[in-house]
């Protein structure tokens, strides 16, 4: 029996209606130990390169940690991982409250989930029992109407995870919610639920984690309440919960304020935790087994804007982007908008900051009164804001439908300049942290996979002259000694970036709380953090290896992105963020360089073992023992569009002008194809076709690759003669080893050959060939011009190679 964790990890084919177990072995464990790191080894795994991240092929992962169910503070993490369908790279999100230990109760791990069932269902878990129910009578409800129900259904006790409403209505930004309140938000894995027609996920379990070292866990969870009134950061987040920097980021001139034109909201006062706490708050809440009870829980029984406290209160965030962004400095109303987005299931982020972002294209000009189907939707209007936010989670009229969409596709649909308006980074809503002012963050929000984010690194405040020791000697344990200026961009503030970005990305794999274990302010440092897990598990971790981990999630991320084409020209900042902060506060006139942003870039790429384009090398992921992503998934090489579009090979030499296509391979170097070339999509069907049939060579048998290498020859006849040609002859030689192989290549071998007649005859029909089944139905799906290029390499002069 292990330690810590189940040993099951539960696959849900919901296209097939079936549950299978698997078992995985503890050194795999060891090796990811949870979250997204685990979650990716599957998407990678099982998922097409090209899948539409609301289509059947996409694949949707729940994971907890292996000290997920302790009995110690900020364990009690769950995330969740697929295609986003807002950047189409890689979707993260995690998440709080009791779901995640309960899911470890009822004997699971992790859930992977693939597929779409053809009529709403939710997945049941109960005592390591589990099954798929009927959920139809739950669409169309709230989130607590369904909570109610399932409770009654199923049991009182049991924890749920849903999609909402807002998935129902095609949100691009919604979430998943458990408790009704607490979200995997931010990269629309609520719309990928709701896209296989699942509904929720509901568990429940008395199965009790199993802990190595019992005595050393008690010791270390007893320190915590100790320790707690005596860090100045931990308490007034307990106190205030995340609020508490509503002030603080005011003062200094980073809370972002009219769609982050200015630094310094007038009206922060009245929107703060501490006002909160003098006024609606009714009590605090907290996660399974913590004792930082930092989740508020708020109620208005009177006025205009009346809130149920079963939808807890608004963080930090919310109060951030329906308070300041949209210059509305009314409490009760921005606690109505949180309540609204826990109730439809919507990222409060997107959701508020969209509705800024149209209040300054109202008040610019770019949409009137006729658009906002009659809003007077100026800045600091809350009613506006919330009748905004309704039309948005409804899917209400025009106006309604493009909210729904983020502000980045809004822009696309209103034009007139829009743009200019935009804080989006791969289509996500920048949250309230300022980077011009965080000059950190700016790299960060640039850089990380999914798109602009608070959470995913420390804060520049804890990197910068004057700060105390206590924070400096944490920051040691990692390497951190030589804290810098002021709103710098050093390239020691970018190893600070990226070391404590490790530190974050290994929380989020051992599905760890970033407010109770963290590299600097939390409860915990990062001695015992792995003090922590060794008690659980009865392992043998060092911090190094915790960082490791934290490291190879995120070259996941990055190898995943590349192969679905994004690359460098993603890792962008919006224009508004190179435009001089508006205001009269501390940071009036801030701005950001492109200079140093793109110098930043070039130093993270270094320190992160990243090529040109922003994929992981082969060293990298060999040394992080994440070989097997190469060899699976060709990630030796990025060629982004723009190379394969203006630079072609003509006798060996790069030309914008040129029309020659040269394919090699890499195995012995010999050319697999030439190919004459008119524009850029034969160009890119060339090196679709080429890659196709080169990875099939190298993944299959022999026997095998005959098979479908000629098949694909046939199939790519109309298309390229010629290819098809290049790509019979490497059959031919897959044949020629296949005979080799006596006891498993007779029979196949005949059909190969029979194919192969069948080249300079009639074409294969396309329905002809499995399209749904192995490599070649998973190549025929991959996007064309997307090139990760093991077995292809375009010439090793190009700059984008």
């Amino acid at each position: 029996m292990p330690n810590g964790y189940n040993g099951k990890i539960l696959h849900v084919d919901l296209t097939k209606g079936t549950l299978e177990v698997e078992e995985p072995k503890e050194s795999f464990y060891r090796k990811y130990l949870g979250g997204s790191a685990m979650g990716m080894y599957y998407i990678l795994r099982d998922m097409p390169i090209g899948a539409d991240p609301i289509g059947p092929d996409n694949v949707l992962t729940l994971m907890a940690g292996v000290t997920t169910g302790a009995a110690i503070s900020g364990q009690s993490r769950l995330n969740a991982n697929a295609k986003s369908p807002i950047s189409g790279g890689i979707g993260d999100s995690q998440s709080g409250g009791f779901f995640p230990a309960e899911l470890k109760f009822a004997g699971f791990d992790g859930i992977v989930i693939k597929g779409k069932s053809s009529k709403p269902v939710y997945l049941a878990i109960i005592d390591g029992n589990y099954e798929l129910r009927d959920a139809a009578h739950l669409m169309g409800k709230l989130t607590g109407e369904v909570d109610d129900i399932i409770h009654k259904d199923v049991d009182p006790k049991a924890e749920i995870l849903q999609h909402g409403i807002g998935a129902e209505n095609g949100v691009l930004f919604s979430s998943l919610a458990s408790m009704s309140n607490r979200h995997n938000g931010r990269t629309g894995m609520g719309l990928v639920m709701a896209s296989k027609n699942l509904k929720a996920v509901v568990v429940r379990g008395k199965k009790k984690v199993e802990i190595a070292d019992s005595k050393t866990l008690t010791a270390l969870n007893r320190t915590g309440p100790k320790i707690l009134p005596d860090n100045g950061d931990m308490d007034g987040l307990a106190k205030f919960g995340t609020a508490v920097v509503v002030l603080f980021n005011n003062t200094i001139g980073t809370l972002p304020t009219r769609n982050y034109n200015e630094g310094q909201f007038e009206g922060c006062e009245p929107i703060s935790g501490e006002k909160m706490a003098e006024t609606i708050l009714k009590e605090r809440d907290t996660c399974y087994a913590c004792v930082v009870k930092c989740k508020r829980v708020v109620e208005i029984k009177e006025g205009a804007y009346k809130v149920d406290p079963r939808y807890g209160g608004p963080e930090y965030e919310t109060l951030g982007t329906f308070g300041s962004y949209c210059g509305v400095d009314d409490l009760a109303a921005v606690s109505l908008a949180n309540q609204v987005c826990n109730e439809y299931a919507v990222d409060s982020i997107a959701a508020g900051a969209t509705i800024a972002f149209a209040m300054e294209c109202f008040e610019k000009g770019v949409i009137t009164a006729e658009q906002t189907a009659g809003l007077d939707l100026k800045f600091g209007n809350a009613d506006a804001m919330i009748k905004a936010l309704y039309m948005m989670v409804k899917g209400e009229g025009e106006f309604g439908k493009t909210l729904g969409m983020g502000s980045e596709r809004a822009a696309q649909v209103w034009g007139k300049g829009s743009d200019e308006f935009l804080i989006t980074v791969k289509g996500a809503e920048a949250p309230a942290h300022m980077p011009q002012a965080k000059r950190s963050l700016s790299l960060i929000y640039a850089v990380n996979p999914f798109g602009a984010d608070h959470q995913s690194s420390e804060h520049d405040p804890y990197y910068e002259e004057g700060i105390g020791d206590f924070n400096l000697d944490r920051l040691k344990q990692i390497g951190l000694g030589s804290p810098q200026p002021a709103y710098s961009l050093t390239n020691e503030k970018v190893r600070f970036a990226y070391e404590t970005e490790v530190f974050y990305s290994m929380l989020d794999s051992a599905e760890l709380c970033q407010f109770v274990y963290g590299p600097t302010w939390t409860l915990y440092d990062g001695k015992d953090t792995v003090a922590m897990m060794n008690s659980v598990t009865g392992w043998d971790l060092t911090l190094e290896e915790l960082m490791t981990v934290g490291r190879r999630r995120l070259s996941l991320f990055r190898a995943f992105n590349a192969r679905e084409g994004l690359g460098r020209k993603d890792d962008r900042l919006p224009k508004k963020f190179f435009k001089a902060l508006a205001g009269t506060g501390p940071t009036a006139g801030f701005v950001l360089t492109h200079e140093e942003v793109d110098s930043a870039i070039d130093e993270y790429y270094k320190l992160a073992g990243l090529n040109a384009d922003g994929a992981p090398t082969p060293e990298t992921l060999e040394k992080l023992d994440l070989a097997w992503a190469i060899k699976k998934f060709n990630i030796l090489k990025l060629i982004s569009g723009e190379c394969m579009e203006y630079k072609l090979l003509i006798d060996g030499k790069w030309t914008g002008n040129g029309s020659i296509l040269e394919v090699k391979n890499k195995y012995d170097g010999s050319t697999v194809g030439a190919l004459p070339t008119a524009s850029p999509e034969d160009l890119n069907q060339a090196i679709d076709a080429a890659e196709r049939a080169e990875d099939i060579m190298a993944e299959m048998p022999a026997y095998k690759r005959a098979e479908i290498l000629l098949r694909t020859a046939t199939l790519l006849r109309e298309r390229s003669e010629e290819l098809a040609k290049v790509i019979a002859a490497e059959a031919g030689k897959a044949l020629k080893f296949a005979r080799g192989e006596v006891d498993r290549a007779a029979s196949t071998f005949t059909i190969a050959a029979e194919e192969a007649k069948r080249l300079h005859g009639e074409t294969i029909p396309l329905d002809a060939v499995p399209s749904g089944e192995g490599y070649f139905g998973f190549w025929t799906r991959r996007p064309v011009g997307v090139i990760a290029a093991t077995v292809l390499s375009i010439s090793p002069q190009s700059g984008c190679a």
